[in-house]
């Protein structure tokens, strides 16, 4: 290995991005928001699921209230058994748009994050090419000067 391909190694292990832990920070973050979505989806996934079966259980008993002819006490309790089921689906809906309200602004704030990450990264990205410029042009300065030295010498 000659001199010119030490360098060059020695050149790119020598950089070191100047703001990379904040870009570790970033990183983490972003890392924190996506688990916060996922929880938030999740959750809301597990909403849906019971206002779906509370519309599920809501058809049965108006089916099974259409096709029977009962006392007059089931009857009564049947339908505050509907009645019931319809304010419990009314609150699951509006609980389910609050949710997604939240998922929005957690989307939103992922979406922020990865912008924020992104933008270091860029910036190492940059930082990282001008560096390498300059090592390459140190090295084409220093093989000048070896062969003016050796032109001299001749």
């Amino acid at each position: 290995m000659g001199k010119f391909q030490r360098r060059e190694i020695i050149g790119v292990k020598a950089f070191q991005f100047k703001l990379k832990s904040v870009l570790e920070m970033r990183v983490r973050q972003l890392e924190q928001v996506q688990q916060r979505f996922a929880l938030q989806q999740q959750h809301v996934f597990q909403i849906q699921q019971q206002l779906q079966e509370c519309r599920d259980v809501l058809q049965e008993q108006l089916k099974v209230s259409q096709e029977s002819v009962i006392d007059p006490v089931i009857s009564q309790q049947r339908f505050r058994y509907i009645q019931h089921l319809k304010l419990q689906i009314q609150h699951l809906g509006e609980l389910v748009h609050r949710e997604n309200q939240v998922l929005d602004k957690i989307r939103e704030e992922m979406r922020q994050a990865h912008i924020r990450k992104k933008s270091l990264e860029l910036l190492e990205e940059k930082q990282r090419k001008a560096y390498n410029t300059h090592i390459e042009s140190q090295q084409e300065k220093e093989l000048e000067d070896i062969v003016l030295a050796r032109m001299s010498r001749t």
